[in-house]
């Protein structure tokens, strides 16, 4: 990755948002949740609350963190738990991106031809550099909120009010919601080091992305529980049922696009996460070595999938929100330590 490639505050934005999104949306390994929506939209907007709660000790500065971080012990220590975060991260989208593809898809491809696909792609893109990564981010972004335009206009005539829940839920159910669903994504630590590649100048800022996710979500939680009404709660891919029952029928399988366009924000998520790694790579290899970067990354990815296509650890997410935020504290405590002393 070249050291001269900048991108905008908008390009970042769609970057860390689809990954983030798709993290939210397409979760081939999820267990459904039986609680309706009039209990998960709030619990949601806890949540994003709370990252933006976990976010702001970093504050102002965020702006050269991983820079100074790079410079002590310490500092290249909390570096070393962010690329292990997101390598870790990385194994686990390889098996998601194949078990969604094994799910959506008429035809089934081995993982074992699907990995050294999806790495050569990876290496591909991250040894072209983050702006070109950046404009592919721009793409995807269109064709995926064309995709939930289409997906709710699809399902109007299927809406009906009478399927949302309104009865009074108890408290303690939106509090087991809020502590269930909490999680850190490790796109959210790619933000952070890609941020060092961004231009100054005004764009979207963390506000703007926690809002945009909660919109999302919002709207895909109501159009679940106003088209499915309680089978929502039942479904382990609802947002890929909507695609399916949808009444437009441009197309005999329109769901078929839909999961297109959703793969390539999966794929693209491992390309966020693994460009992020190589540049804290770059940071902690001796010189000699940083040449190597991009392969590294690709060959670590690639082992974290593998190991997890054998053992799928059930409790990853829980393990990564709890690596993300600890390196997300660490690394404002190196930051502002460092700070101080220029």
């Amino acid at each position: 990755m070249g050291n001269g490639d900048l991108i905008s505050r908008r390009q970042l934005f769609c970057c860390v948002y689809l990954s983030m999104v798709v993290e939210m949306l397409i979760k081939p390994f999820s267990r459904p949740v039986d609680l309706p929506a009039q209990v998960l939209i709030p619990a949601a907007a806890v949540n994003l609350l709370l990252l933006w709660l976990v976010l702001t000790p970093l504050g102002a500065a965020r702006s050269g963190a991983v820079a100074r971080a790079g410079g002590t012990l310490p500092g290249r220590m909390v570096l070393v738990l962010m690329a292990a975060t997101l390598l870790l991260s990385g194994g686990g989208t390889l098996n998601e991106a194949n078990g969604f593809l094994s799910f959506t898809g008429d035809w089934q491809l081995s993982f074992f031809w699907f990995l050294p696909l999806v790495l050569a792609l990876v290496y591909y893109a991250v040894r072209l550099g983050i702006e070109g990564v950046a404009r592919v981010s721009g793409v995807v972004f269109v064709l995926f909120l064309l995709s939930i335009g289409v997906v709710v206009i699809s399902n109007l005539r299927e809406m009906r009010l009478q399927n949302l829940a309104v009865e009074a839920q108890p408290f303690m159910d939106t509090a087991k919601a809020v502590g269930q669903g909490f999680s850190f994504s490790p796109a959210l630590l790619a933000g952070i080091v890609l941020s060092e590649k961004t231009q100054r100048g005004r764009g979207p800022r963390l506000a703007h992305l926690l809002a945009a996710l909660f919109a999302t979500y919002f709207v895909f939680t109501m159009v679940s529980e106003l088209v499915l009404g309680g089978f929502a709660t039942a479904q382990r891919q609802p947002v890929y049922t909507l695609a399916r029952i949808g009444g437009l029928s441009v197309f005999r399988r329109l769901d078929s696009l839909h999961s297109s366009i959703w793969l390539m924000a999966l794929v693209l998520k491992l390309v966020v996460e693994g460009a992020a790694v190589e540049l804290l790579l770059r940071r902690l290899l001796p010189a000699r070595w940083q040449k190597y970067g991009v392969a590294l990354t690709a060959g670590l990815t690639g082992a974290a999938g593998l190991l997890f296509h054998f053992s799928f650890p059930t409790g990853l997410r829980r393990w990564l929100t709890a690596a993300g935020v600890l390196a997300v504290l660490l690394l404002a405590l190196v930051s502002r330590k460092e700070k101080k002393r220029v």
